[in-house]
Parts: structure tokens; C-alpha cells; sequence
């Protein structure tokens, strides 16, 4: 059985100097990890065309 407390914890300090939409955020986030979903996929199908040692 899978425990019960999150993988990823996040905790941030400090102070908020302009607002942040939270919709945009969201919406970043979603593509960087789809982004590396895919790149991921790729690798493990040895399709990656970025060059081992730039």
C-alpha cells in the first residue's frame, strides 16, 4: 500500500514583491512537464537528436 505523504514538498520563505497569476503559473508548469515527459521518452528510445558532450 502506497503511503500516504506527498512525493514533493515545497516550501518557499521569503517576500512576495508583485502578484503572480496563478492561471499563467499553472500553465508553465504543465508544459515544462510535458516538455520533459516527452524529452524523457525520447531518450529512452534513443531518439534524442541533442548531442551527448556539447
Amino acid at each position: 500500500m502506497p503511503s500516504s505523504k506527498p512525493e514533493w514538498e515545497v516550501r518557499v520563505h521569503g517576500q512576495q514583491l508583485a502578484n503572480v497569476d496563478v492561471d499563467l503559473m499553472a500553465q508553465i508548469v504543465v508544459i515544462l512537464g510535458r516538455e520533459m515527459m516527452t524529452n524523457a521518452n525520447k531518450t529512452e528510445e534513443g531518439e534524442n537528436d541533442e548531442p551527448d558532450n556539447p
